[in-house]
């Protein structure tokens, strides 16, 4: 009897090995990845706790160099230790004196840009200070100012044909120097009278604020001799109140440079009650 031969039937199956591989190298790799990710994130944990040690590290610099200060005053045993007391003193030194240089800049810094220093920096004094002019002088002697020289004029004071005028009401220090040549060639005696007039807006009739005279002397020459009256008070004036200087004879005025001016400045705010409110540039 002849038997049916089949070249199959003496090979092994590899269908269960082939899938038993598959599985084993699929958690090889699973594994090795598995491996790689938690060694990555190991690192990251590693860079971060060390970044955090060097952090705390920066933190107590001071305190060990503090230490190394106490140890360098002591004088502990330092031949074991790589101290140099010296340089840590220079260092010491040096480190002081940048604090106090930061720390003066940042004082002035704050200083110059608080609100104090700004409003400092806004606020207007209130004052003049006029030369005296021999241009537009009237025939009733009211003496003309202008505006030369170191003269200032604040912007809430009007200085109009020898007449400044007040913007802002308050205490004032109201003062004048009038130079002028004696009259020698005259026979008159008549003193030379300086005075100084308050006109207010609400009368006809001017107030007499400060008077000064000078009597002739009998000492007679034809060159010029020149004197001075100077005279200045503290007085209550008023929003459009106008002051004016008179003299006896406005052509014995010696106009030349520092001799003739006219001048006041605010020095607070006058109450009823008889108070006085330090203005803020008085401060």
């Amino acid at each position: 009897m002849q038997g049916n031969y089949n070249p199959d039937e003496g090979k092994p199956l590899n269908t269960g090995f082939s899938a038993i591989m598959k599985t084993v190298i699929c958690c090889v790799f699973i594994l090795m990845l598995a491996q790689i990710i938690g060694t990555v994130l190991y690192c990251v944990y590693l860079h971060m706790k060390l970044d955090k040690i060097q952090e705390e590290m920066t933190f107590h610099e001071d305190f060990v160099f503090l230490r190394r200060l106490q140890k360098c005053a002591k004088g502990e045993d330092l031949d074991n230790t790589f101290l140099n007391c010296n340089h840590i003193v220079n260092e010491f030194h040096n480190l002081l004196s940048k604090v106090k240089t930061n720390t003066g800049t940042y004082e002035k810094y704050k200083a110059e840009t608080s609100p104090a220093m700004q409003i400092d920096a806004e606020k207007v004094v209130v004052a003049a200070h006029l030369a005296g002019t021999s241009k537009k002088v009237e025939a009733s002697n009211v003496l003309q100012w202008a505006e030369k020289g170191y003269s200032v004029l604040q912007p809430r004071l009007i200085n109009r044909e020898g007449y400044v005028r007040i913007g802002d009401p308050g205490l004032y220090y109201v003062y004048s120097q009038i130079s002028f040549c004696e009259n020698t060639s005259s026979q008159s005696r008549e003193p030379f009278v300086q005075y100084i007039y308050l006109k207010k807006a609400n009368l006809v009739k001017k107030m007499l604020l400060l008077k000064g005279a000078h009597a002739q002397s009998s000492y007679k020459d034809q060159s010029c001799g020149l004197h001075s009256i100077h005279q200045g008070g503290v007085f209550d004036l008023s929003n459009g109140d106008e002051l004016f200087v008179n003299v006896t004879d406005a052509s014995r005025v010696n106009y030349s440079e520092g001799s003739t001016y006219f001048g006041l400045f605010k020095l607070g705010n006058f109450y009823s009650d008889g108070s006085v409110k330090e203005t803020q540039e008085q401060r």
